[in-house]
């Protein structure tokens, strides 16, 4: 549960890194990551990771997820719900918010199931076929792509 509650709050607060060494804290890049401090040598040194991991590529294997489902869900959903009683967010944050909650949870599942890749990208894909059929979300993303600034609505 803390790793998904910690990625819930990541992606519903849309937090973003102000700097590699704060992406490296937020987990959006591996400790062991390479950081380029000059613009000149962004290609430059984006090559030269790139032919080094081409050496001796393998593949990497496919990971599988136990995710506590139902569980998860109504912890979200609890924390959801306080946060739109407090006024914090919208009606349309709490139903994108927990169809975050439902992604993150790994869904109609429990702890005992193996979920791969595959199924949670699944989730992910269904869930924002159903928020974009939503005119708010649609909304939204306009005014994101027209300003650069995020709406509430």
């Amino acid at each position: 549960m803390p790793s998904i509650i910690k990625a819930f709050e990541l992606i519903g607060m849309a937090k973003v890194s102000s700097s590699a060494q704060e992406a490296k804290k937020l987990g959006y890049l591996k400790l062991s990551d390479g950081i380029t401090m000059n613009r000149d040598r962004l290609l430059y040194d984006a090559k030269i990771k790139a032919i080094e991991l081409s050496n001796n590529f393998i593949p990497p294997k496919k990971s599988t997820y136990m995710l506590p489902g139902a569980t998860a869900i109504l912890a979200l959903k609890l924390a959801i719900n306080n946060m739109r009683s407090n006024g914090q967010i919208s009606e349309h944050d709490q139903y994108i918010g927990e169809k975050i909650a439902f992604v993150l949870s790994g869904g109609i599942t429990d702890i005992t199931n193996e979920l791969s890749e595959d199924d949670i990208l699944k989730l992910e894909k269904n869930a924002i076929y159903e928020l974009i059929q939503n005119n708010l979300t649609l909304e939204r993303l306009e005014y994101i792509l027209e300003t650069g600034k995020y709406l509430r609505n």
